[in-house]
């Protein structure tokens, strides 16, 4: 695992710079995608730019307001590039909200957006992957396997890798396999909710560093069953809708 880079005498957190390129590559991928679901490309970087810049700032202004001790011994930690000191709830909540604004101010499709973004989602689930696995975070649980790896001096399942090829995998199916001028609008999103869900639902089980249950199930898994339930709905809903006006 490589947790810090060192770039001179400035140490760098590993993850931080995964997950910035990864950034870069999924909106230059979705930009460059977009005419695929008949979206200005402008328009999606301007939403894309603007309300991952609210949710980062949101997210670790949220982690600040919940953790105030940890920034009041070290004010600097708020430039901080370190993934740990944010909050990802409170990211997603502002990015949301600014992304809803911004649609409607510029009257854009709601569900072509969210089909042009799903690549990108798909892209960042790789990139997330690849910062735990750098990390040492999000470690899986100790195995015999052939392709075990050695992680706090045990040899686990690479639940890391399992996430990046699942990931991969459903972006090459959003890339390849599925065609936005013979399917309904929404179904990008909705095939991406659903594939990582279950996903989730799977690989959550190799996982060794999350012991919160929920009803018997960890508390991701709890979340992905309902996920997945809502994705299944809204599919039937959309190809309904749209054998309906064929």
């Amino acid at each position: 695992m490589f947790p810090v880079f060192q770039i001179g005498g400035l140490s760098v957190q590993s993850s931080g710079l995964i997950l910035l390129a990864g950034l870069w590559v999924a909106l230059t991928v979705v930009e460059r995608m977009s005419s695929r679901h008949k979206v200005d490309p402008n328009q999606i970087g301007d939403l894309t730019f603007y309300s991952l810049l609210a949710g980062l700032l949101g997210a670790r202004l949220s982690y600040a307001l919940r953790f105030p001790s940890v920034f009041a011994e070290h004010p600097m930690n708020l430039l901080s590039l370190n993934p740990g000191l944010l909050d990802p709830l409170g990211g997603v909540l502002v990015a949301v909200l600014i992304a809803l604004i911004i649609g409607q101010r510029k009257n854009m499709d709601f569900l072509n957006v969210l089909d042009t973004l799903s690549p990108g989602f798909a892209i960042m689930g790789v990139t997330v992957g690849l910062s735990h696995l750098a990390g040492g975070t999000a470690f899986g649980l100790p195995s015999n396997v052939p392709w075990a790896i050695e992680l706090w001096d045990v040899n686990r399942h690479p639940s890391q890798i399992y996430s990046m090829l699942s990931n991969l995998l459903i972006l090459g199916l959003l890339v390849f396999r599925v065609s936005p001028t013979k399917m309904p609008k929404g179904i990008s999103f909705t095939i991406f909710l659903g594939l990582s869900a279950l996903a989730r639902l799977f690989l959550d089980a190799f996982r060794g560093d999350d012991i919160s249950l929920i009803f018997g199930l960890r508390y991701t898994q709890f979340w992905a069953w309902l996920i997945l339930a809502f994705s299944l709905w809204q599919a039937q809903k959309l190809l309904f809708t749209s054998e309906k006006k064929s």
